[in-house]
C-alpha cells in the first residue's frame, strides 16, 4: 500500500478512487504533466499554471438536478473542465453526459469541456453522446473520450518515467537518498492505478487462505508455444468477473504433435508457477507491460494477440513462471476432458494421477 492507496480508501469505489488520484497528480506535477493533459483535450493552458484550480467530489446543481461530480479544473473565466472516469466494462451513461453538459453550458466561462476517461473503447456509445448533446442543443460544451492508457503513456512521457527510472528511485529512497517529489509521486500513481484499471492479482502478495492450489487449461498448439516460449497465459472465462487465484496453472493439451517432447495431445504436460495475472486489461494497455514486451516483439504473435479481447476489447492475462514438464504426462481417462477446463485441484492429486478420470471428484 503507498500514499495514493490510502488517499483512494477515502472514496466509494475503483473510479471515484481513479479520479482522485488522477487529480492529485495533475495537482502535484503542474510543470510537466497538467501543462499537457490540458493540451490533449484542447485547452489552452495558462501562462500561470498555478492559478488552475483542482476540486474533488464537487456538488452540482442545475435545474433540481443534484449530482457530484468526480473531479473538476477551473481557471477563473477561461474554462472549466470536468473529468469523469470508467473502469473495467462500465460505460459512458448518456444520461449523465447530458446532465453534467446542461450544468457546465449555464456556466458564464468561456470554454466548457466534458472529459470522460474509460478503459474500454465504444465509438458507437460516444457517438450516440455526441448526437444527444447536439440534440438537447448543447453545443457549447465539447465532449472529449479518452481511454485510461493514454494518460498513462502522457504521465511516463512528460516525467520521464520507465521501468528503470522507477527501479532507481526506489533504490533511492531505500538508501534514504533524495527523490523528487513528482517523480516519487508520478512513479506511485502508475503503480496504483493500473492494479485498479487492470484489476491485477499478485499471486504473492495474497494470504495464504485465498489462494488456491491448481487450476487445469485446456491448451490448443498455438498457447501452448506461447506459454512454453514467453511463460504467458491466457487463462478462459468473462474478463467482467476476475479470476480466483491460484498458485500454478497446469496444462492440459487438446491436441499437439506427438513426436515433440513437449506437444502431447490430450494429456495434462506442464505445471507453471503463476505469478502476476491482469484480470481486464486491452491489447492498447498489454503492449505498454514491461512482461509482456517480448511476446509483443513477435509479430505472428502480436497479430494474433491483437484479435483477442470480448467485445469491449478486455481480456484475461498472466505471467507464469517457466512451465515445468510432468515427469509422468496424466493422459485423458475414459471419462474424457469435456469439463476439466478450469478445474482446480491440489498438487498432491494432480502428481498422483495416472488419468485425467483421477481428478474428477
Amino acid at each position: 500500500m503507498n500514499l495514493l492507496s490510502l488517499h483512494g480508501k477515502y472514496f466509494r469505489d475503483d473510479e471515484n478512487r481513479l479520479t482522485a488520484n488522477l487529480a492529485v497528480m495533475l495537482n502535484e506535477a503542474r510543470r510537466g504533466f497538467l501543462p499537457a493533459f490540458l493540451a490533449l483535450i484542447g485547452v489552452e493552458s495558462p501562462a500561470s499554471i498555478s492559478q488552475v484550480q483542482i476540486a474533488l467530489q464537487d456538488s452540482l446543481s442545475h435545474n433540481s438536478e443534484r449530482s457530484i461530480l468526480d473531479a473538476k479544473l477551473t481557471l477563473k473565466d477561461e474554462f472549466i473542465v470536468v473529468l469523469e472516469s470508467k473502469v473495467g466494462h462500465n460505460s459512458i451513461q448518456r444520461s449523465q453526459a447530458i446532465k453534467y453538459a446542461r450544468w457546465l453550458s449555464s456556466s458564464e466561462i468561456r470554454d466548457h469541456v466534458l472529459v470522460f476517461i474509460t478503459q474500454i473503447h465504444e465509438p458507437q456509445v460516444e457517438s450516440r453522446i455526441l448526437e444527444a448533446l447536439k440534440v438537447e442543443q448543447l453545443n457549447s460544451v465539447r465532449c472529449i473520450f479518452l481511454r485510461w492508457h493514454q494518460v498513462f503513456s502522457l504521465l511516463q512521457t512528460t516525467e520521464g518515467l520507465s521501468d528503470e527510472t522507477a527501479n532507481r528511485s526506489e533504490r533511492r529512497v531505500q538508501k534514504g537518498l533524495a527523490v523528487s517529489s513528482v517523480e516519487r509521486l508520478a512513479n506511485m500513481f502508475l503503480s496504483e492505478v493500473q492494479r485498479m484499471t487492470y484489476d491485477l492479482c499478485v499471486i504473492d502478495e495474497q494470504k495464504i487462505g485465498d489462494v488456491e492450489d491448481v487450476v487445469i487449461q485446456n491448451q490448443d498448439p498455438w498457447f501452448m508455444k506461447v506459454a512454453l516460449e514467453h511463460n504467458v497465459w491466457f487463462p478462459s472465462g468473462q474478463a467482467r468477473f476476475g479470476l480466483r487465484p491460484t498458485k500454478y496453472v497446469a496444462y492440459y493439451q487438446i491436441v499437439g504433435v506427438a513426436s515433440t517432447k513437449d506437444y502431447l495431445p490430450k494429456h495434462i504436460t506442464h505445471v507453471a508457477r503463476v505469478k502476476k495475472v491482469w484480470n481486464r486489461i486491452s491489447v492498447e494497455d498489454a503492449r505498454r507491460v514491461r512482461e509482456f514486451r517480448p511476446l509483443f516483439a513477435v509479430p505472428k504473435l502480436a497479430a494474433e494477440v491483437d484479435k483477442f479481447g470480448n467485445k469491449e476489447g478486455l481480456f484475461h492475462i498472466a505471467i507464469t513462471e517457466k512451465p515445468v514438464p510432468l515427469a509422468h504426462p496424466i493422459p485423458m481417462g475414459p471419462r474424457g476432458a469435456k469439463f476439466l477446463a478450469k478445474k482446480r485441484v491440489d498438487m498432491a492429486r494432480l502428481l498422483a494421477a495416472k488419468t485425467t478420470d483421477d481428478l474428477f471428484a
